[in-house]
């Protein structure tokens, strides 16, 4: 079977771009022939991966057209870092409402969709996205291609669950996106989704059915970890480790720092290694501020092998948030 399979950006370490990934690789295992089509890849997040797939980049189709202030995130080569508050100038009204159109879906993901959906040649049995917005892709190729999609759906588009977001031009903007959302998956023929928190968003959004499909773990990949050396390297000798790794918007990182400082008024030998790479600074001033910045290690493993030495070195694996969809 030969399986066209849709992405947002594969840029950074997160889950579910191991995810489509590892997936894309598992199905070739099995005799299917896989392509995954995306607007942009970073191939040093998952190197040992994306040897193994073929990743075709269709570039935005506004990229190099517009000025930089106006060109959305998802049209520049690489992600932008937002610069520190000190480093910041004062925009003027005109950069201000650049920035504001440059964010908006119709400048950023519905050309991104459109462009990728075209890309995609005949010859394709199923069509298999990824993550919000690529049930819009996957809308347009089916109209075109008349195939079946299945649609990974880790979580709807937020704009369903976060009302209070609804500002400015999101007012009059995020209706309309909902509308061009529900017609597009309605056209999905079997939507997928990791959790039961996942799939209840699915109903409350779509009235849709969906089916849990568990992440795999490679259980040998974390079997023939030991964890000594990192232990060893970072002087934790025999301390109680807690671990969070993830990338997750839903997760609430800063809990941990707060657990951390009230377990270690009881007890000396705890510590905390945070694997991430969101909100480091953020997560940095805390654990100064409640006194507990020598207890936390930051890591930022580059390789599923470095990761799995990282889960062998600590005790227990937590993982606080709210409603996240992974779990």
């Amino acid at each position: 079977m030969r399986i066209a399979m849709i992405h947002t950006p594969l840029r950074g370490r997160g889950g579910a771009q191991r995810q489509i990934l590892r997936l894309a690789i598992e199905l070739q295992k099995v005799g299917n022939d896989v392509e995954i089509f995306t607007n942009a890849m970073d191939k040093e997040s998952y190197p040992e991966f994306f040897r193994s797939v073929k990743v075709n980049v269709v570039p935005h189709p506004l990229t190099g057209k517009l000025p930089a202030s106006l060109t959305p995130q998802i049209a520049t080569p690489t992600v932008r870092q937002t610069p520190p508050k000190e480093a910041k100038k004062s925009r003027s009204l005109r950069e201000w409402m650049r920035k504001m159109v440059g964010d908006q879906f119709y400048t950023s993901e519905v050309p991104s969709m459109l462009s990728l959906a075209r890309k995609i040649p005949k010859g394709f049995d199923i069509i298999d996205n990824h993550n919000f917005p690529t049930e819009w892709a996957a809308f347009f190729a089916k109209k075109r291609l008349k195939v079946p999609v299945v649609w990974m759906c880790n979580e709807p588009p937020f704009w369903f669950f976060a009302p209070e977001h609804k500002k400015g031009l999101r007012k009059i903007n995020w209706p309309l996106f909902e509308l061009l959302d529900r017609v597009a998956v309605s056209y999905i023929d079997e939507i997928m989704v990791l959790s039961h928190v996942s799939a209840e968003y699915v109903r409350k959004a779509y009235d849709r059915t969906a089916t849990i499909v568990r992440t795999g773990v490679d259980t040998e990949l974390f079997h023939n970890a030991s964890g000594e050396d990192l232990r060893r390297k970072h002087g934790l000798g025999d301390s109680f480790v807690l671990l969070f790794v993830g990338d997750s918007l839903y997760a609430r990182r800063s809990d941990i720092i707060r657990v951390l400082y009230y377990l270690s008024k009881d007890f000396d030998n705890v510590r905390l290694i945070l694997d991430v790479a969101r909100q480091r600074q953020m997560l940095m001033k805390l654990a100064e501020k409640l006194g507990v910045r020598d207890k936390v290690l930051f890591l930022n493993s580059t390789s599923d092998q470095e990761l799995a030495e990282v889960y062998a070195a600590c005790d227990v694996f937590v993982y606080p948030a709210s409603a996240s969809p992974w779990g």
